[in-house]
């Protein structure tokens, strides 16, 4: 499992507990700043997440180690403007 698929699997955690909270638990979510600490901790744990993993495609991209594609052939790199 790389840091990516990691931290995914923590904000998934993170919603799935507030959810089950709220719902299952009976947890009291009536305070706007208990609803605003929510939203901002989930919000904030997605932007993370998504600028953690597309700074991990850009430097996948810059290196040329991209997945390979559906067929199994090794892709062949060409510069632009030369075929």
């Amino acid at each position: 499992m790389n840091a990516s698929s990691f931290q995914v699997l923590q904000n998934l955690t993170k919603i799935v507990l507030v959810f089950v909270g709220v719902f299952v638990s009976g947890d009291n979510m009536s305070s706007h700043t208990l609803q605003g600490g929510m939203v901002l901790s989930i919000v904030g744990s997605a932007t993370y997440g998504l600028a953690r993993a597309s700074e991990a495609a850009d430097k996948n991209a810059g290196s040329g180690q991209g997945q390979a594609p559906l067929d199994g052939k090794p892709a062949v790199h060409t510069e632009p403007g030369k075929a």
